[in-house]
């Protein structure tokens, strides 16, 4: 069984990108009061005429995030890459289903997509491409 074994990234992230679904068009009324207070945060002071901002967009409920993009149903939220407890259950399961010797390429995917393992893809990104501070869209 061969599963994206020496295929470049790229070619798994396109697809991969097929089966990620998001539904992200519209927000709770939880996320849209959160968002609000912290655009109101944001403006720190101002300067003449101008506000004065603090980005706290690292801030923004997750679904904010996507929401404000360009394309929200396929944003790459690089942050959740930082919830290191929530991934390390995923990879211990993603490694069971990848061990698995009936495994094949569609079961990993529908896996990923299931139960919203998109952490593998943003992982991919930001060990081999650098974006710098731009928007991640599968």
């Amino acid at each position: 069984m061969t599963l994206f074994i020496d295929t470049p990234p790229i070619l798994i992230l396109l697809y991969v990108s097929r089966i990620v679904i998001h539904l992200f068009d519209m927000l709770t009324e939880e996320e849209a009061i959160e968002w609000e207070r912290l655009k109101k945060e944001e403006e720190a002071s101002r300067l003449g005429s101008s506000f004065v901002k603090k980005n706290l967009y690292r801030m923004y409920p997750s679904a904010v995030r996507h929401y404000i993009s360009l394309f929200p149903n396929n944003h790459l939220n690089i942050e959740d890459l930082n919830n290191e407890d929530k991934l390390s259950n995923l990879v211990d399961n993603y490694l069971q289903v990848i061990s698995d010797s009936s495994a094949t390429e569609r079961k990993v995917l529908n896996w990923i997509r299931d139960t919203q393992s998109y952490f593998i893809v943003a992982s991919m990104l930001k060990r081999y491409y650098s974006f710098g501070h731009h928007d991640t869209f599968l």
